[in-house]
């Protein structure tokens, strides 16, 4: 059963090189992305000793969620 999967994946794979790409619509990417920035953003400034209930966290946070946005239109498109 593996097998055939693994075929299939792999003749996916070789027609069309972003097929998990074009699989996803815009609305998902960029809700990916946001949530992926946001919460690195909010947890690099804890990385580095600054508390997790700060405002730094929350502005990071923020920037991160834009950025994510950003890259998650970006990967869509």
């Amino acid at each position: 059963m593996s097998v055939v999967i693994l075929s299939e994946i792999e003749a996916i794979n070789k027609s069309n090189n972003f097929a998990i790409i074009s699989i996803m619509s815009t609305k998902t990417w960029v809700m990916v992305g946001m949530t992926i920035g946001s919460f690195g953003g909010s947890y690099l400034p804890v990385v580095f000793g600054v508390d997790p209930f700060s405002f730094t966290t929350i502005l990071t946070g923020a920037v991160g969620g834009i950025i994510g946005v950003f890259i998650g239109f970006k990967l869509s498109n």
